[in-house]
């Protein structure tokens, strides 16, 4: 019985907003579980977006027969990447500012 009342003190020590959740009432209108779950959401989209990218540049790659087939497939993927990165992480921000400032459906 001891031993179980210490680790679970050691866990509050370690991890005090388990064992009070009165933090999660700073948050107004978004819970921060919300916020965090959209932003690996994005995240994780975009990533698997990207390496889908670089799977077909890859493959595009290994089928140029020219040099100046290979610097058209950079410059392609080099172009399809920045636009990606740019798009996304607009799209990424506005879907934070979103859950950050809108209140919370169906309170």
């Amino acid at each position: 019985m001891a031993a179980e009342n210490m680790e679970t003190t050691s866990i509050n020590v370690q991890f005090p907003f388990a064992a009070n959740q009165q933090w999660l009432k700073s948050f107004p209108h978004a819970s921060p579980i919300a916020f965090y779950a959209d932003a690996w959401k994005a995240a994780f989209g975009f990533t698997a977006r990207h390496l889908q990218d670089q799977a077909e540049y890859a493959k595009t790659l290994a089928e140029c027969a020219t040099p100046i087939e290979v610097l058209k497939c950079h410059g392609d993927f080099a172009q399809k990447c920045w636009a990606r990165s740019f798009g996304e992480g607009s799209k990424i921000l506005d879907t934070l500012r979103t859950n950050v400032s809108s209140p919370v459906q169906g309170k």
